[in-house]
Parts: structure tokens; sequence; C-alpha cells
């Protein structure tokens, strides 16, 4: 009862399709652009391949296509920012201060939380425990 691995023209085929879905289904070039470059990545026969098949030329388009609406992106926001009143640009620069504190304040009770949790890995058993913040474990609990 084994399942033979699909072949690369296979793997290549299929992520043809999905880029095909992301590209007409969703507009969604950045996805699109990625599934060609994987589909283009199989090592598949081109032999055995359709004639129409054109995953990498497709990759480097989409891929060229994703990084410039980026870049306008990019651009667009800036122009905005520069057309922005004082109070409302004040208002903004707090807004996104606010946003990055808070940010960083939750990496680093994370990083504390990640720093406070022992891993106990045996060949049998993983487990878990938590050292209540003094790094140390309490052996008589």
């Amino acid at each position: 009862n084994t399942i033979d691995r699909p072949s690369a023209e296979t793997k290549a085929l299929t992520y043809y399709g999905l880029a095909e879905i992301y590209r007409y289904g969703y507009n969604d070039f950045e996805m699109a652009a990625a599934y060609y470059d994987t589909s283009s990545r199989q090592n598949a026969s081109i032999q055995k391949l359709p004639e129409k098949y054109n995953a990498g030329e497709l990759a480097a388009s989409f891929g060229e296509y994703a990084h410039l609406k980026n870049e306008l992106s990019y651009r667009d926001s800036l122009l905005w920012v520069s057309n922005l009143s004082q109070p409302r640009l004040d208002s903004l620069v707090a807004e996104i201060k606010k946003r990055k504190l808070n940010e960083l304040e939750e990496a680093r009770k994370n990083q504390e939380q990640q720093q406070n949790t022992l891993v106990n890995v045996s060949s049998s058993t993983e487990t878990a425990s938590n050292t209540n913040g003094n790094g140390f474990l309490n052996v008589n609990s």
C-alpha cells in the first residue's frame, strides 16, 4: 500500500496551476510570481511539459511587476505623508511611535516568557515547565 511521489513534471504543473489561480482568480500577482517561480524550479523535463509552459519567464515578469507595485505603493504613501498638515503629521508620528513602543513591549514580554521556559527533551517525552521568573527550578515543589 505505497503511495508514489509525484513526478517533477506533476509538481511543476501543479505549482503552475496554483500560480494561474492566484493570477486570474485572485489578482494576487505576488503569490502568482512565487508559484511560477516554484514551478520553474522543479527540475522537470521540458519535453514532458506542455508547449505553452513558461513558468520561468512568468515568474520573472510577475516578480518585476510585484516589485514595481510595492515601490509605487511606498512612494504613494510618502507623497500622502508629505501632504499632511502639521497637526495631522504630528498625530501620525505620535500614533506610529505608540504602535512601535507597543510592539517592542510585546516582543520584550515574549522574549522574557521564552527565557522563563525550560524544555527537557528525553528519548521518550518532551515536557516544558515554567521557571517563574527567577531562572531556577524549585526542586522542592
